[in-house]
């Protein structure tokens, strides 16, 4: 499930939710999404996660970028995995 959360100025951008990774390259940047219009950071805000197999274990991370145009890019660190999560916040 992405959620957007915005607190005032504060946009707090989160999902946790299935993937199947095996048709993903490792460190290659994918598009997750674009965040409505009005929603984007001026400046890229770093995105973090992590990614985990069918028994919830740690088995690679994510970054990637919230771009300033609106989308919303990441990478993982492993192809093998299930479950996604990713955190980005930052100020409009």
């Amino acid at each position: 499930m992405a959620r957007l959360i915005v607190l005032e100025n504060l946009v707090i951008f989160t999902f946790s939710g299935r993937i199947s990774l095996n048709d993903y390259n490792a460190k290659y940047l994918y598009t997750f999404g674009f965040l409505p219009s009005g929603y984007a950071p001026s400046g890229g805000a770093p995105l973090f996660g992590k990614i985990t197999d069918g028994n919830y274990s740690y088995v690679g991370g994510v970054s990637g970028v919230v771009q300033t145009n609106g989308e919303i890019k990441f990478s993982c660190e492993t192809h093998t995995g299930e479950y996604v999560t990713m955190f980005s916040a930052w100020y409009i």
